[in-house]
């Protein structure tokens, strides 16, 4: 069974940081669970050229909307989380426990 991480993006700038991470990750046979914010994911084609339909097939993408998401539960089993980049909006909401979206649960 292949290891698995969760990615989020979210709209700071740097986000051929996350690019490097998922590819990198993606080519040591990891499965990696994506959560892009809106913003995140338009400043990431913006950057870099990627649109979602460009990952590789074991990233699997996940709306930052979707609450009932296997992510949203604690007892989704992952290796961690990587926030990269993490703007500051997503940090606090992430820190105080009142975030509404995926990403911040």
């Amino acid at each position: 069974m292949s290891k698995n991480l969760v990615v989020g993006l979210t709209g700071a700038s740097g986000s051929i940081y996350a690019q490097t991470l998922i590819n990198v990750l993606a080519g040591m046979d990891w499965q990696v669970e994506l959560v892009m914010s809106p913003t995140g994911e338009q400043i990431l084609t913006y950057e870099t050229g990627i649109t979602r339909t460009s990952f590789p097939e074991n990233v699997h993408i996940h709306e930052n909307t979707n609450l009932f998401s296997a992510l949203a539960s604690g007892s989704y089993r992952t290796q961690g989380m990587v926030v990269i980049p993490c703007s500051m909006n997503t940090l606090g909401l992430m820190a105080t426990g009142t975030g509404e979206h995926l990403l911040a649960r």
